[in-house]
């Protein structure tokens, strides 16, 4: 199973795991966490903040370009009531519990969960290796400083919900459109809804510039991670069409 070795667990107990957490059809007010103990999840090793955000940025970008590649599947696979009616909600799935003690938090890499005709989106299809696949990317998490993640729910309110939301809409409603094709316009709203803001956080005022305080450098840095991360980051058709084999080979396993 993908990611077993990320959670440190063995394919078969993860497999299980996933499948309890994918047969449910409805959830309550508490989010549901693959790991809930926070104790066998790896975490992305770097070497300084900076690298960090980067890679965060990167990760956020790729998370988009996996989950749209999810639903063109599914658009392939399922017999679908056109439209399909995608909404932005808060998040259903955590892939850990963060044991910082408030200082950090498990910032998702998705800029939100997606319900599909008002239902979970696992709820789209009936097999289970892609309802795995589903949970598994929808929950995906990385710690970062409890500042970083209040600055991202930000930008994600402004702008990448509404982008996630048309992208999806396009993948699942339009027979001739894949995944690339989807990313592409998540990109461009993303630049559109943010305006002027891409242009002032891309030139500051000289490479050694810092802003008044740690905390407003600390947002500064954040907002080049994220920009670095969708306008910056190559999408690999190689890492893309070896994630979609490997989804495609996990569609065969009960």
């Amino acid at each position: 199973m993908p990611n077993s070795s990320d959670y440190r667990q063995s394919a078969s107990f993860f497999r299980s795991r996933l499948n309890t957490i994918a047969s449910r059809t409805r959830v309550g007010k508490s989010r549901i966490h693959i790991d809930s103990g926070g104790n066998h999840t790896r975490r992305q090793p770097s070497r300084s903040m900076e690298e960090k955000l980067r890679n965060y940025g990167e990760r956020r970008y790729h998370s988009v370009a996996r989950i749209l590649a999810l639903f063109e599947i599914v658009r392939k696979t399922e017999r679908l009531s056109v439209p399909v009616l995608v909404e932005s909600k808060g998040a259903v799935w955590q892939a850990y519990v963060d044991r910082s003690g408030g200082v950090d938090n498990a910032c998702h890499t998705c800029p939100c969960h997606l319900q599909l005709d008002g239902k979970l989106p696992t709820m789209i299809t009936g097999n289970k290796g892609l309802r795995r696949h589903l949970v598994l990317e929808f929950a995906d998490c990385v710690s970062l400083p409890r500042s970083v993640n209040n600055i991202d729910s930000i930008v994600d309110e402004i702008a990448g919900r509404q982008a996630f939301v048309r992208a999806a809409s396009l993948v699942l409603n339009q027979p001739d459109t894949g995944w690339a094709e989807g990313l592409d316009l998540f990109r461009e709203d993303m630049r559109e809804l943010l305006g002027d803001m891409v242009e002032t956080i891309t030139r500051p005022p000289g490479p050694e510039y810092r802003a008044s305080s740690e905390l407003n450098q600390e947002r500064l840095d954040v907002l080049l991670a994220y920009y670095e991360g969708i306008f910056l980051t190559s999408t690999a058709s190689i890492r893309m069409s070896h994630f979609i084999a490997q989804v495609e080979a996990e569609m065969r396993v009960p």
